[in-house]
């Protein structure tokens, strides 16, 4: 016997929902570690040590998910949006 709650359905319009959602999460971890004075290099170590943390060697064991990848370039547009409105304040 089939129920429907068994049956999943995926929105198609949602499909990066995931890659979005932990895109977003590396960017406020970003521009956290810039107001707490981090530099981007030591955020961007910090911020890939966090994510290997969170999904250790059971969910990836040979190949890190996209937004690990993409770890660095989201840290340096953070850093270098936030040290443009730095410079440009009194």
């Amino acid at each position: 016997m089939a129920f429907d709650w068994m049956t999943v359905s995926r929105r198609p319009d949602r499909a990066g929902a995931f890659q979005e959602q932990f895109e977003r999460s590396i960017r406020e971890r970003a521009l956290l570690l810039f107001n707490l004075g981090y530099g981007a290099d030591a955020a961007s170590d910090r911020i890939t040590s966090a994510l290997k943390w969170e999904f250790d060697s059971a969910v990836w064991p040979k190949t890190a998910p996209g937004f690990v990848v993409n770890v660095r370039p989201l840290v340096d547009a953070v850093f270098s949006r936030q040290g443009r409105r730095h410079r440009q304040a009194p």
